[in-house]
């Protein structure tokens, strides 16, 4: 089945290429119907937070794409926990230290959903905070900014946003953390075992609405487009301009700061 035919598709996205060392990888995310399995609808570490969106790669365009495996909590924290070059097989054996629980194609989903976790920024203007269903919960969505909503909203340019540098930018997408989850796992109830509870050592979630670090990005005009350039995931850059704001990963998918040497 071609990505043309699939009708569980709704919408197809250029995300990027990672480069390999024998191949590159071109994704593509989806916006589709029933990504999650049962099975994984069933497994708490499977977050429809962190599976959103359905990728596919393929070594050369032109050629079929494959779907990426849907990503784990257990993934995600494994590769947190090394840096590593990339063969371009997806279903090449991931030698690492720590050891790694996957094949390429699942480390290759999980550093997607890193990068995207860290990097989904936009102009402020675009997004606002969502509700919190609780007082002092942290919120992990984010609506629609009531500017964007105002047809008659002038939004600034693209010279505007580079004179504001990352001050005129959130993110709307919350971090993974350590342990590999967006928001708190749910672990066996002790006083009842058939039932689950939130888990109180888990780290604390982060909101999905936040401010960018100067350290982490470089603002720049570029033509007359803003320009931002991640410090911690090299390769990926935000274009802004008014209502527009495009995002795209060209890199090795290797974090700049991260535990352990480099792997090859």
């Amino acid at each position: 089945q071609t990505l043309g035919n699939n009708e569980s598709i709704e919408q197809l996205r250029f995300w990027g290429k990672i480069l390999g060392k024998n191949a590159d990888y071109y994704v593509l995310e989806a916006t589709q119907d029933g990504i999650l399995t049962e099975e994984e609808e069933a497994d708490s570490s499977y977050e429809p937070a962190a599976n959103k969106y359905a990728y596919y790669v393929s070594n050369e365009l032109g050629k079929a794409f494959t779907q990426l495996p849907n990503v784990s909590a257990g993934h995600i924290s494994g590769a947190r926990s090394f840096r590593k070059f990339f063969s371009g097989d997806l279903a090449a054996p991931v030698a690492a230290h720590p050891p790694f629980a996957g094949t390429e194609a699942h480390l290759l989903r999980a550093t997607v959903a890193l990068i995207n976790g860290e990097t989904t920024v936009a102009p402020s203007y675009f997004y606002a905070e969502g509700e919190a269903e609780e007082e002092g919960q942290v919120v992990q969505e984010v609506v629609e900014g009531e500017q964007m909503e105002d047809e008659e909203f002038v939004a600034p340019t693209g010279a505007q946003l580079a004179a504001s540098g990352v001050s005129g930018f959130r993110t709307y997408t919350p971090p993974h953390l350590e342990n590999g989850y967006i928001g708190i796992p749910q672990i066996p109830d002790p006083q009842d075992p058939e039932s689950t509870i939130p888990d109180p050592n888990a780290p604390k979630p982060q909101p999905a609405y936040r401010e960018l670090s100067a350290d982490e990005w470089t603002v720049e005009l570029s033509n007359t487009n803003c320009t931002l350039r991640s410090q911690v995931w090299p390769g990926l850059t935000t274009l802004a301009n008014g209502r527009k704001a495009v995002r795209v990963y060209f890199g090795y998918g290797v974090r700049a700061h991260a535990p352990g040497a480099l792997q090859w």
